[in-house]
C-alpha cells in the first residue's frame, strides 16, 4: 500500500473515531489541514460523494 493510501485509512480512521473536522484529523495525524483536505476530496472523488452535505456523506460511508 503506497503512503497516499495509508494516509486516507488514517484519516477514515479518525473519522470513525469522531474525529470531524479537518483541523482536528490533522491535529491527531500530525499532519496539515492541506494534506488532510486534499486527501478528503480523494475519497469524496472515490466514493463517488457529491452535492452537499460531501462530509456528513463521507461519514455514513465510512461508519457502514
Amino acid at each position: 500500500m503506497d503512503e497516499s493510501s495509508q494516509r486516507k485509512q488514517q484519516i477514515i480512521k479518525c473519522l470513525k473515531a469522531g474525529c470531524i473536522a479537518d483541523e482536528e484529523i490533522a491535529e491527531s495525524l500530525k499532519i496539515s489541514v492541506n494534506t488532510v483536505e486534499s486527501h478528503i476530496q480523494q475519497l469524496y472523488s472515490l466514493l463517488c460523494i457529491e452535492g452537499k452535505g460531501k462530509r456528513a456523506k463521507l461519514v455514513w460511508e465510512v461508519m457502514r
